[in-house]
């Protein structure tokens, strides 16, 4: 039996159940039993005695196993210490051959012997888990349970809090991978040439005028790179920047090298790795990651989370879902956009000093995001996308203003994007997709300015703010975005902060902490006989802030603090910057255009 399938759950008219049980069966015989099975183990904990404190139980992760923290038995309903028999709250039907295996011999027998410990050990068995809704009471779900041996009409709702995290996972996977297999249904139907020649012959005629441009390629190691990343950047033309080491230094663990490759000190990309799953697995296999099918809805994408883990053994080559579905070329299920520095245990392992060699500042200026938050010394804005080939995610455009990079660490992916001033116009605010090419619709298709590569291991694709995007794997692969503020993006980052496009980026906090702290950084090196490798850089980037603040002052836009504060913070910075004559640092480029 697999433990990974067991859930707890209240029986019609008993209390609620208290925990989630699991129970790792070491028994060999019938193994025949089928893995897919779901087991629902019934527990009425009995009112505590005045002299004995209620029992509190406990999962034990080693051992998959529930465990009582007292040394006493819970008392269980009926007479005392008396377990209730399944035999009398199911139907004879419903009994199947793991229960009777479990009438002669626990399945945890072994450890119902240790001192302290008692093992449940009665299950009721579910056939399935149908459905989910919006639980009648709280913000939960509730999952519809259709019992082993008994027919639809006791079918019961059951909360999610009696369901373990790898029973859950199933239930979500299976239900991807069904939407999934209906969604290419119809569309295999829709794509009936018979029915759909027309629009077909129409699609092929739009797309041939098309003008689909190969992003350009600039090593940073190249004379006169610099220039030509900041002048792509400030028209809006995306780039894919080559030559650079350790951006994602961070997965140099999850990454062995291909026969007759070398690793080096700093994680070069452009070499061959394959993918470590098990050390991927220790590292992230217990977190909760969002997982999306491939027909998702772009306005609400994120409905489901699973463990790391079960997408690892699920949705990569070789998954166990994969192989229930032969038919099937790749599982349609995709890890999207999970913000990993949210966690706390992760973000120890992987955002570390040495876990990110950022570009040079000729090519990229200083992160104006890392000085968000005071006591995380890293950006929030960092994130892993994960799937087999064919996984995608639709045309669409992230809010917030700021620059976003795609490097993929293995595998490659396909990108296909517009420009941020065509969108709008020429996609008619996307209802225009490439994929029903319609001129008589949308006639100005043509006139938009798109992009169309595969970006492999050891690129990093930049994408100017506001740039539409669409992403498609060509191999399995798995990949890092980071989201990036310099000087450049401040514009637009302002224009995003008077728009209220995107909440979850605070954007007068990260202007005024950025400006707060580069000022106080620059002082310091200044007023010390430190090294001012950088300070050119600091100021450089101050006297843009400087303006955007002056901005707010002379234009509004932020209610989180007075104009008087704003202009208290503009004349600190006018009072460093006017320092620069003083020690003889050459002059500060002239103010950013607003």
């Amino acid at each position: 039996m697999d433990d990974s399938n067991i859930i707890s759950a209240d029986m019609a008219g008993g209390p609620p159940v208290e925990e989630i049980i699991t129970i790792d069966d070491d028994d060999d015989d019938d193994d025949d039993d089928d893995d897919s099975e779901l087991l629902l183990m019934h527990k009425r904990a009995a009112e505590p005695s005045a002299e004995e404190p209620q029992a509190k139980f406990i999962k034990s992760y080693e051992t998959g196993v529930m465990v009582q923290s007292s040394s006493s038995p819970t008392t269980l309903a009926g007479t005392d210490e008396e377990k209730v028999s399944v035999s009398e709250l199911l139907p004879k039907q419903g009994l199947v051959k793991a229960e009777e295996k479990t009438a002669s011999k626990p399945p945890a027998a072994s450890y119902a012997k240790k001192p302290g410990v008692q093992v449940f050990d009665d299950f009721w068995e579910v056939d399935e888990i149908l459905n989910h809704r919006k639980a009648k009471r709280g913000n939960g779900k509730e999952y519809l349970i259709r019992w082993k041996g008994c027919g639809p009409d006791v079918d019961s709702w059951e909360p999610e809090s009696n369901l373990t995290a790898a029973a859950l996972d199933a239930y979500i996977l299976k239900r991807l991978w069904n939407e999934s297999e209906s969604d290419n249904q119809s569309k295999q139907a829709e794509g009936d040439p018979s029915k759909l020649s027309k629009k077909e012959l129409a699609h092929r005629a739009g797309m041939s005028q098309l003008n689909m441009q190969e992003i350009e390629r600039i090593n940073i190691n190249a004379p006169g790179a610099s220039e030509r990343v900041k002048q792509a950047r400030r028209n809006g033309i995306p780039i894919c920047i080559v030559g650079h080491h350790g951006w994602v230094q961070f997965a140099e663990r999850w990454l062995k090298p291909k026969e007759g490759s070398t690793a080096g000190d700093l994680l070069d990309l452009g070499r061959e790795y394959e993918l470590d799953i098990e050390k991927l697995k220790e590292d992230i296999g217990d977190e909760s990651v969002p997982v999306i099918p491939k027909n998702y809805d772009e306005t609400n994408p994120i409905k489901f989370r699973i463990s790391a883990a079960s997408f690892l053994d699920n949705c990569w080559p070789s998954g166990k879902l994969q192989d229930e579905h032969s038919d099937r070329k790749t599982p349609p299920i995709y890890l999207h956009q999970w913000q990993f520095p949210t966690s706390d245990e992760v973000s120890r392992k992987l955002c570390t000093p040495e876990g990110h060699v950022s570009l040079p500042t000729d090519i990229f200026g200083l992160d104006l995001l890392q000085y968000w938050l005071d006591n995380k010394p890293f950006s929030y804005f960092q994130y892993l996308f994960m799937g087999e080939e064919s996984t995608t995610s639709k045309m669409h455009q992230d809010n917030g203003g700021l620059t976003i990079t795609i490097a993929p660490i293995v595998g490659r992916k396909e990108v296909t994007l517009v420009h941020r001033d065509d969108g709008k116009s020429c996609f008619y605010n996307l209802d225009a997709t490439l994929e029903n090419v319609d001129l008589d619709r949308y006639p100005l298709m043509p006139f938009a300015r798109i992009w169309r590569s595969v970006i492999s291991p050891g690129e990093i694709l930049v994408l100017p703010p506001d740039t539409f995007h669409q992403c498609r794997n060509t191999t399995p692969c798995l990949s890092y975005s980071k989201f990036l503020l310099d000087k450049l993006d401040l514009v637009r980052f302002l224009k995003s902060m008077r728009a209220k496009d995107a909440l979850e980026v605070h954007h007068p906090e990260v202007i005024w902490n950025a400006a707060a702290a580069l000022h106080s950084k620059a002082d310091e090196i200044m007023d010390s006989d430190a090294t001012r490798e950088n300070l050119w850089e600091i100021l450089e980037t101050l006297k843009y802030l400087r303006n955007i603040c002056q901005e707010i002052i002379k234009r509004g836009g932020d209610p989180s603090y007075t104009k008087n504060d704003w202009r208290n913070l503009v004349r600190d910075l006018d009072v460093t910057l006017s320092r620069c004559d003083d020690i003889g640092l050459p002059p500060v480029s002239s103010a950013v255009e607003i």
